[in-house]
């Protein structure tokens, strides 16, 4: 949600199971659905909306599975599974209509997943997360450049991302049970590790978990609570 507008991603809507997007508008009493957004149409598309995020005039919207029906990586000769793909569009004010801006948007270098959880932030740059890779892109007019590989992590299980805070959760179960819960903040267009805890310090049960942030304050979610926590975004001393 971003003002009047609400985006709901919807990853296995649709006649062929793809995925569809549902636009809604605040009218000052109900929110009203204002429009669907289908795929483009293309085989490779898989779960199209799951992942979406709204700022201003603008959406975008996460396909993980994109390429699951092979995707040719012509880096390394051969069809990859499930690269996944990030789909960004705009409202037309000319129009009344939501268009696509560009093609999309995939990395290849990445291990696979892409687009597993997008969020966009201020100036409308963007942030994008693989099974195992968090990214940080930065819009240039009508397209977004990578400016930086903030985790390459496989035990990476859950982030959250504000405007300008990001709070990761990562396995460490070597045996130890250890959960680590590391925090962000974007300065000068730079992602910079701030603080690290792990469950020990925190007292939050090592298991499944989620992560929410709503300013400064960090919601984890574990097995039998939810723990609420307030300026971890400070660094750490």
């Amino acid at each position: 949600v971003d003002g009047n507008i609400m985006v709901v991603g919807a990853s296995n809507d649709g006649e062929n199971g793809q995925g569809s997007v549902y636009i809604y508008r605040w009218n000052g009493e109900n929110w009203i659905q204002e429009t669907k957004i289908t795929p483009p149409d293309d085989s490779k598309v898989e779960e199209f909306g799951i992942s979406v995020s709204v700022k201003d005039n603008r959406i975008v919207v996460g396909d993980y599975g994109y390429g699951h029906y092979g995707f040719y990586d012509d880096d390394f000769g051969h069809y990859d599974d499930e690269k996944g793909a990030v789909f960004v569009y705009e409202f037309d004010s000319l129009k009344e209509s939501w268009v696509q801006v560009g093609g999309f948007l995939m990395n290849n270098d990445d291990s696979g997943g892409f687009g597993l959880h997008v969020e966009l932030v201020e100036d409308e740059d963007l942030v994008v997360s693989s099974h195992g890779s968090i990214y940080y892109y930065e819009k240039h007019e009508e397209s977004y450049v990578l400016k930086q590989r903030i985790i390459d992590n496989n035990s990476m299980s859950s982030i959250a991302v504000g405007m300008n805070e990001m709070v990761v959760s990562e396995d460490e179960d070597n045996g130890d049970c250890v959960l680590i819960f590391r925090f962000f903040l974007r300065k000068n267009h730079v992602w910079e590790e701030v603080n690290q805890l792990d469950n020990s310090d925190i007292g939050v049960e090592f298991g499944w978990r989620g992560v929410a942030l709503f300013g400064n304050t960090t919601l984890i979610v574990s097995y039998h609570n939810v723990h609420v926590f307030q300026d971890y975004f400070r660094p750490s001393t």
